[in-house]
C-alpha cells in the first residue's frame, strides 16, 4: 500500500465519521414549570415545555408519559398541545393517573407546551410530576424529569348564629361568629366583620373567645343608622376553630 492509497482511505474514513457525527440528533428537552398553589376542589393545568433542540432535524416517533402523583387526578379530555406553539402533534390519551402522547412529531427547532389538567380534592402537598420522553433521537433512553410540586390549600370558613334566634324588645341574644381553618398544614389569619343588623346594638358585655385568645375583637357601639359592627382578627392553627361571642339586643320590634 503506497502513501497515496493510505491517504485516500484515511480521508474516506474521516468523511464517514464526520457524516455520522453530523447525522446524530439531540434528544428533546424538558423545560421547567413552577410549583403551584391552588384551592382544593379546583381544576388546574400543568404546562410542560418541551423543545426540539435540533435546528435542522424533525423529531418523530415522539412518546411522552406524564405520571401524576397520588392525590392528583387527571381530567379526561383536557390534555393537549398548546395551540400557541404550533407544529407539535401526536395521539393523546389522558386518564386519572397517566397522560400519554404517542406517535408524536416535533418540528426542527420548535418549542411545544403540553397542557395536562388535573384536580385535587384534599388539602396537602403533592408531587413531583414525573415526565419521560423518547423519540427518533433517543428511542430507548428516555429523557426524564421530576418537578411541578402542587400545594393544595383549604380556604377558611365563617358562619354566624344567634342564641336565641328570636328575642322580645330589649331582650338579649348571644351572637356567635365561628371561624374554622380546615387546612391541615397552614396557619391562617382571618379578618371578619359582621354588621349585626338595623337597630340591633351590642348589649355592653365583653367579647368571649373560645378558645381564649383565639382572636382580638373590636365592637363599634354605633355604626350607620343604629347598627353595631363586630370586627374580628383571628389566627387559626391548622384544623383550628375560633368562636367569638358577644351579647346583642334589639330595643324595638324588627
Amino acid at each position: 500500500m503506497n502513501g497515496t492509497t493510505l491517504s485516500r482511505i484515511l480521508t474516506a474514513a474521516a468523511s464517514m465519521m464526520f457524516a455520522a457525527i453530523s447525522a446524530a440528533q439531540l434528544p428533546p428537552q424538558i423545560g421547567s414549570f413552577l410549583p403551584q398553589a391552588i384551592e382544593v376542589n379546583s381544576i388546574f393545568p400543568s404546562q410542560i415545555p418541551i423543545t426540539n433542540p435540533n435546528a435542522g432535524v424533525d423529531l418523530t416517533g415522539v412518546s411522552i408519559t406524564v405520571n401524576l402523583p397520588a392525590g392528583l387526578t387527571g381530567v379526561s379530555g383536557l390534555t393537549y398541545f398548546n395551540p400557541s406553539y404550533p407544529g407539535c402533534t401526536g395521539t393523546i390519551t389522558a386518564g386519572p393517573t397517566l397522560a400519554t402522547v404517542t406517535n408524536g412529531f416535533i418540528p426542527a427547532g420548535t418549542a411545544c407546551e403540553l397542557v395536562v389538567y388535573h384536580e385535587v380534592v384534599t388539602a396537602g402537598i403533592y408531587g413531583p410530576i414525573h415526565i419521560a420522553i423518547t423519540s427518533s433521537a433517543n428511542p430507548t433512553t428516555p429523557v426524564e424529569s421530576d418537578q411541578g410540586t402542587v400545594l393544595a390549600y383549604a380556604m377558611p370558613t365563617a358562619s354566624v348564629s344567634f342564641s336565641p334566634a328570636r328575642i322580645a324588645p330589649a331582650g338579649v341574644s348571644t351572637l356567635s361568629l365561628t371561624f374554622a381553618n380546615p387546612d391541615p398544614n397552614f396557619t391562617v389569619e382571618v379578618i371578619g366583620s359582621d354588621p349585626i343588623g338595623l337597630g340591633t346594638l351590642v348589649a355592653g358585655s365583653p367579647i368571649v373567645e373560645n378558645p381564649p385568645a383565639c382572636a382580638s375583637g373590636e365592637v363599634a357601639p354605633y355604626i350607620d343608622e343604629g347598627n353595631s359592627l363586630v370586627v374580628i382578627y383571628a389566627t387559626l392553627p391548622p384544623g383550628g376553630t375560633c368562636i367569638v361571642s358577644v351579647n346583642v339586643t334589639g330595643p324595638a320590634l324588627g
